[in-house]
């Protein structure tokens, strides 16, 4: 099964609150995540943290994109994106794991009329995510 959630907003309620017994029935989850520039908080740092942790018990980041209809937030140095897609696949589908493309040749503007951002590169540490890297990424069986 596939789990395409976009709640706006409410996907910090809902992911933690579903455990890890019902996520991982999915093979793959697609996320957008919104406010995620909240995560400049303490709290926003701790909802972020608890959204990923519950994820990252069962599936690996494959793809992340930022969402182009909100323009990114200047902190500390650091371009934050208000809103942004994710993919995970769930880890018991992963044949290999090495440095996936980022950004993948597929992905593309949320909205043509608006321009799209680049993702800083310091997001894709610790994802498996390498900007403008070498062609292998996970692979579903």
């Amino acid at each position: 099964m596939v789990l395409q959630m976009d709640i706006e907003g409410w996907e910090w309620e809902v992911i933690p609150a579903a455990g890890s017994d019902v996520l991982s029935r999915f093979r793959i989850i697609v996320l957008e995540l919104h406010d995620l520039h909240l995560m400049a908080t303490r709290s926003g740092l701790r909802r972020v943290q608890e959204v990923f942790s519950a994820l990252s018990q069962d599936f690996v980041l494959v793809n992340l994109h930022p969402n182009n209809y909100e323009f990114p937030i200047s902190w500390h140095g650091l371009s934050m994106h208000p809103v942004v897609e994710m993919t995970w696949l769930r880890q018991d589908r992963v044949q290999s794991v090495g440095p996936g493309r980022y950004p993948h040749p597929l992905n593309a503007a949320n909205s043509p009329d608006l321009p799209d951002f680049a993702l800083d590169p310091r997001w894709c540490a610790g994802t498996g995510l390498k900007p403008s890297g070498a062609a292998s990424r996970a692979t579903s069986v």
